[in-house]
């Protein structure tokens, strides 16, 4: 068994390329059109045709983007007035806020 120290590199001339033959290009097998037992899934211009008419209603004002998107704003404003708003700076309870207070 050969160790990676003594190993040969491989070497490849422009002699050796020259000898290289690629075989020629044939056509190209294709697949019967109807084969026996295949399965026919059908085309989207069928399913176009058949599509169920449905009327057009709005929804709920609930599930209109310029509601849900002000509530959530809303909410986040006031959770986070809540966490950041310092509590009195003379409430003898919260003296770990004390060293915030000037």
């Amino acid at each position: 068994m050969a160790t990676s120290d003594n190993k040969e590199p491989l070497k490849i001339t422009l002699a050796d390329l020259a000898h290289v033959v690629v075989p020629e290009a044939g056509p190209s097998p294709t697949l019967p059109s109807e084969v026996a037992g295949a399965r026919s899934y059908g085309t989207i211009a069928e399913a176009a045709d058949k599509a169920p008419v449905v009327a057009e209603e709005r929804g709920s004002f609930l599930l209109q983007g310029w509601f849900y998107l002000g509530a959530a704003g809303l909410l986040g404003a006031i959770v986070g007035w809540g966490l950041c708003e310092p509590l009195p700076c003379g409430d003898i309870s919260a003296s770990w806020l004390m060293s915030f207070c000037s």
